[in-house]
């Protein structure tokens, strides 16, 4: 029997694919904090200038403790994008998605309940790495959606999904025979 890959894996249940998200990505996202930060301390800077407050020592040491603190905050509760954990198995999707440093969320739906999906590129610099985020929706809820952020091959996976999904709906005796998704470049997949 094959070791369980997740906590609350079923028997029998086989993972295609499991999402880790990628470095680029994170490496996309810290570059965001920071500009973030960064405009942060400009808007102290300015705010405390406009107003008249022209000790120069404490502008700038405002700047600087602003923007740090702005930095440290984001990064600390962007710190899940990188732990987070997706596994696709043959019954369902589940995610795993760590959120203020201690809590783990853990979100699951099987295939019968979704009802589409859907993938993009966040900006320019996400479509050029070929990095992008995909959402699963279900047939019942709007507000339900699983959001997976920072995925390699993004429009390959959903499409694969499309195809769980197809086999699902339509011939549920194939669906053991699927393959798992592999990420490699399309035509050096499975040679």
């Amino acid at each position: 029997m094959q070791q369980a890959l997740f906590s609350g894996q079923q028997e029998d249940e086989r993972v295609l694919y499991e999402v880790v998200p990628h470095a680029s990505g994170r490496v996309l996202r810290a570059i965001q904090v920071l500009v973030v930060a960064v405009a942060c301390g400009y808007a102290w800077y300015f705010i405390c200038w406009r107003f008249g407050f022209v000790d120069q020592k404490a502008l700038f040491g405002g700047f600087w403790g602003i923007g740090v603190s702005a930095f440290l905050v984001m990064l600390f509760l962007d710190h899940g994008v990188k732990s987070a954990r997706t596994y696709i198995t043959d019954r369902r999707i589940v995610r795993f998605e760590p959120y203020l440093g201690v809590f783990r969320k853990r979100r699951a739906l099987f295939w019968k309940e979704v009802a589409k999906t859907k993938a993009f590129a966040p900006n320019l610099l996400f479509r050029i790495f070929g990095v992008g985020t995909i959402e699963i929706r279900p047939n019942f809820a709007n507000d339900e959606d699983i959001r997976i952020p920072c995925v390699y091959y993004y429009e390959d996976l959903v499409n694969y999904i499309d195809k769980i999904l197809y086999v699902h709906k339509n011939k549920p005796d194939e669906i053991n025979h699927l393959r798992p998704f592999v990420t490699k470049p399309k035509g050096e997949r499975y040679s």
